[in-house]
């Protein structure tokens, strides 16, 4: 084993690390969608029944089920309402998908290096690090279709064996039972790019050879998802609310489709530069790496030009409807590790200095916040000395690999795997006593309502974590007047406070903790960058108990 070769899989068991680190956590890296998919989830487990799923708010009552049935049965149908028990099987998703890009690159290159490169920079995509850990389905879905069109690369030969069709079609019925049927589309249209190739664009040997072949695979994936109308109660709804509700109503959107093409809230470069924002940190050597694959398409081996024409086919699907995300083509993300694999060792050295310089600046700036934190909002003691290895740590590496550039295409992408956990030591003590409620103040509230803010969809779920065994309500975020007619009426609420705010001294304090700001006006960041007004940073939360009208 050689020594580069170790250093990847300590860069590797890092990776694993930062993963793993406060899973539990409230203040993970997340999206809106994991608060009302845990409501629909603690619902559905409270009937009693798989289906129909329970519904949860915003969200309509239909969506595919299998993520649903993964929590029920991972929280021992709500009986351990444990964040981590949710979340540990999605990032098994992904560790699953990392080892699989490694799995294929070693096979399509005999490179076992090139394909740790790849498993590693597949973990470290920012938006695979932000999807890959909440009770969300971009992960299950990443992997059902990548495991997919891996195995039609590797036995593209025995594309004339109908088996090997049915297995497909298995598997992107699987991802559609995640997520949708819709992923039928750009999966679909990547094997016909790539056959229609092979047939040197003849539609009509297109037609002759390889059409049945497409047409058992595609019956085979609407067979799959149609299992669904046989066993839910309400398969009206699936076609109502999911198929055409949540999924047809994208292609439209208000002040018109070709108005807000290229503007507006979802414009088409979110997908066109999809992959590049999903690298994330990794995007400035991914770009290189594309210019320079792309330049050179007839030197490119087959299985690698296959990766790009399935990453044309996400970009050319997901332009179409009106609302578009980088998410949608965070399938494609395991593709672009293993182009970014094969091609990490060519990339200039002198590339890395600028690399470098965007994790550079994300360590000092930790630091900047850091210090002035521990010094003037959080109480002495907060940060334990080994919350500061990871930003100090990080800083002084990233200067070691600018001074030692040899160092650096084996330092990258260790480096962003200690941001991410620079990241999460600037509120690691908020995922212990300070951010938590203490064992009092839950058992006061036990069985009783409390009212909690909310300023989006069912993000008043997380409070189930934070106060078990109470019965949690919602009241809109920032609304004062609806809090004050809770408290008068001697309602239990949570309110939020600045962090020295003492105006709710005539009511029953129950309880209180520390918690990060979701929002802050434009105005206050300057007094946070400039002044270092720290406090602007974070919110008290006070359990209160009105006084009895």
């Amino acid at each position: 084993m050689t020594k580069n070769f170790i250093y990847w899989w300590i860069t590797a068991a890092l990776a694993v690390f930062a993963y793993l680190y406060s899973l539990d956590g409230m203040h993970i890296p997340s999206t809106g969608d994991e608060g009302p998919y845990l409501q629909i989830t603690r619902l559905t487990a409270a009937n009693g029944h798989w289906l129909p799923l329970q519904p949860a708010e915003g969200l309509g009552v239909t969506k595919p089920p299998l993520l649903f049935w993964q929590g029920i049965v991972a929280s021992n149908w709500g009986q351990n309402w444990d964040l981590w028990r949710f979340r540990l099987p999605i990032v098994g998703y992904t560790f699953l998908t990392s080892f699989m890009v490694f799995w294929f690159t070693r096979r399509i290159s005999g490179d076992t290096e090139s394909a740790a490169i790849a498993g590693v920079a597949f973990l470290a995509f920012t938006s695979i690090f932000h999807h890959g850990r909440p009770f969300i389905t971009n992960l299950p879905e990443v992997f059902f279709l990548t495991l997919s069109y891996f195995l039609f690369v590797l036995y593209r030969k025995s594309s004339s064996n109908y088996r090997l069709w049915l297995g497909l079609g298995v598997l992107v019925g699987l991802s559609a039972w995640v997520r949708s049927i819709f992923l039928l589309a750009p999966v679909g249209l990547a094997f016909c790019i790539y056959l229609l190739w092979q047939q040197q664009w003849s539609i009509v040997k297109f037609l002759k050879h390889d059409a049945p072949r497409l047409t058992v695979f595609t019956l085979t994936v609407l067979a799959v998802f149609g299992l669904w109308f046989l066993i839910d109660p309400k398969p009206e709804a699936i076609v109502q609310e999911f198929l055409l509700g949540e999924n047809v109503s994208k292609l439209s959107v208000e002040g018109g489709y070709w108005k807000n093409f290229f503007s507006g809230p979802y414009p088409v470069f979110a997908v066109w530069l999809g992959i590049f924002r999903n690298a994330g940190f990794l995007a400035l050597p991914l770009f290189y790496v594309s210019f320079v694959s792309l330049k050179n398409w007839k030197s490119l081996s087959n299985e690698v030009q296959m990766l790009w024409l399935w990453i044309l086919a996400f970009i050319i699907v997901f332009t179409v409807p009106a609302q578009r995300q980088d998410s949608y083509v965070l399938a494609t993300m395991p593709a672009v590790a293993v182009i970014l694999g094969l091609h990490w060792r060519n990339i200039p050295r002198a590339g890395f200095y600028l690399f470098i310089l965007p994790l550079l600046l994300i360590f000092a700036g930790l630091i900047y916040l850091m210090i002035p934190i521990s010094q003037h909002v959080l109480p002495a003691g907060a940060y334990a000395p080994w919350h500061y290895l990871a930003p100090f740590g990080g800083l002084a590496l990233a200067v070691l690999a600018l001074a030692y550039n040899k160092w650096s295409p084996r330092m990258f992408i260790g480096l962003i795997f200690l941001a991410y956990l620079a990241f999460a030591s600037v509120v690691a003590p908020l995922e212990g006593p300070l951010g938590r409620f203490d064992a009092q103040a839950i058992s006061s509230v036990a069985g009783k309502t409390v009212y909690v803010p909310s300023n989006f969809r069912s993000q008043y779920e997380r409070y189930r974590f934070l106060l078990p065994g109470a019965e949690i309500r919602s009241y809109e975020y920032g609304d004062d007047a609806t809090r004050d007619r809770l408290l008068a009426a001697g309602e239990i609420l949570v309110a939020d406070l600045p962090p020295e705010a003492n105006s709710f001294e005539s009511y029953r304090v129950l309880g209180s903790r520390l918690t990060v700001r979701s929002r802050m006006p434009q105005e206050e960041i300057p007094l946070v960058l400039k002044k270092q007004r720290m406090e602007l940073l974070f919110r008290r939360e006070l359990l209160l108990q009105g006084r009895d009208p």
